[in-house]
């Protein structure tokens, strides 16, 4: 094989049979993907329509929506390139999977997916579609009959200034016969936003509350016997995460002489913090969530530094565990948690000085003040064992998705 390749790259061919061998097989497997959807049988009651499969917290979530239906056919469709394949074997092993987001990055092949999906969709029995921030499925929605049910699902409301799915969606919103939302928070957001663009006040009825869950399960608060008190993030490193804020709250803590460390979960969060606090900061790279349990199990508090949130599913696994949650005052996070009940809120509103001396004087007190932690510790599990449960999140979510 390497004498081969050795003549053909001497003769200036190798370059162009590497290309047209992927033109080919960019070919072939169009013509599979759309030999799959087209053979797909008419019994599919729910099409799932989502960016990634990749590691988040939104992407947790809607595994679980699809594992509320594991005893239904379904199908799942993946419009983005992920990040990783942690979540993809999970998602593939419940539902029928295509990931189509190669393909349509290409008009004309987009036009031809949107055609037959479409088409697909229109003929099952009974049939609901379910998407989130997927702009794809708006593509799809015009060719949709009125006879399906079309749901769409919102994690949270960017900046006014910022572009977001509330904005993309907005063209889309007469098609939809629901919008689900996790905080009554965000249903105000989206209500006021839909005022201020002049959309119908029948379409404010369509939004419904559903609050996310965590899939563990505990009857009492986890004994945390370690000596160090451990701080966690764990999440993707995006701009409204702040996590540069992770690594000055760290290298405080180590000015502050406290036994504290500060432990990063997530794909390439080391890019987010600034090189001079790296060394204040384990970094443990991405974990499956049985290994992100015993993590729960060990730490003390989760953080947040976001300047936008919906309700981070993170603080629903944690608090299961009695981490004290500490974050920033934004999103749907202060309608679930209680300043000094069942978390710690800082206000965001605060420059950037101002909110990691908060947060440091905050975890500095619940450091040197055993009582107070564990408290606010046992409040957090109660809290969380009573609300964030998932057998009332799967009996929602399927009163939602086959009762439609």
């Amino acid at each position: 094989m390497k004498t081969i390749k050795k003549i053909l790259t001497s003769l200036g061919w190798y370059k162009h049979i590497f290309r047209l061998y992927d033109v080919l097989n960019f070919e072939y497997q169009f013509i599979l993907l759309k030999r799959n959807l087209d053979n797909l049988n008419n019994e599919n009651r729910v099409f799932f329509f989502f960016p990634f499969y990749h590691t988040g917290g939104a992407e947790i979530v809607h595994l679980n929506i699809v594992k509320s239906l594991s005893n239904y056919p379904t199908v799942t469709l993946f419009s983005l390139p992920s990040g990783d394949e942690d979540l993809k074997n999970e998602f593939f092993k419940i539902s029928n999977c295509f990931d189509i987001q190669l393909f349509i990055r290409s008009k004309k092949k987009r036009k031809i997916l949107v055609q037959t999906i479409a088409k697909k969709i229109n003929n099952q029995k009974k049939t609901t579609v379910f998407g989130c921030h997927s702009h794809f499925l708006y593509d799809l929605l015009p060719y949709l009959d009125h006879k399906i049910t079309k749901i769409d699902f919102l994690h949270a409301f960017t900046g006014i200034h910022e572009p977001g799915h509330e904005k993309d969606s907005l063209p889309f919103v007469n098609y939809f016969d629901k919008r689900i939302v996790i905080t009554n928070y965000l249903k105000n957001q989206l209500e006021i936003f839909y005022d201020k663009n002049n959309i119908s006040t029948t379409l404010k009825e369509k939004i419904q509350v559903i609050y996310n869950a965590t899939h563990f399960v505990y009857d009492k608060r986890e004994n945390k016997i370690n000596e160090k008190f451990t701080l966690l993030y764990i999440g993707r490193n995006s701009p409204e995460k702040r996590i540069h804020l992770i690594g000055k709250i760290a290298t405080k803590l180590q000015s502050l002489n406290l036994n504290t460390e500060v432990v990063l979960i997530g794909a390439h969060l080391e890019q987010g913090i600034l090189p001079e606090d790296k060394m204040n900061c384990t970094f443990i790279g991405s974990l499956n969530q049985d290994e992100i349990e015993i993590w729960y199990k060990k730490a003390k508090s989760i953080l947040i530094t976001s300047k936008r949130e919906g309700f981070p599913l993170v603080f629903m696994e944690s608090m299961i565990f009695g981490c004290v949650p500490i974050s920033t005052n934004v999103g749907g996070i202060p309608e679930l948690i209680s300043n000094h009940v069942n978390g710690i809120l800082v206000d965001y509103n605060k420059n950037q000085e101002e909110i990691i001396d908060e947060f440091c004087t905050q975890i500095e007190s619940l450091v040197k003040n055993a009582k107070m932690y564990y408290a606010i510790s046992e409040n957090a599990f109660r809290f969380a064992y009573q609300n964030f449960g998932m057998q009332r999140f799967r009996k929602e979510y399927q009163n939602l998705l086959l009762n439609a």
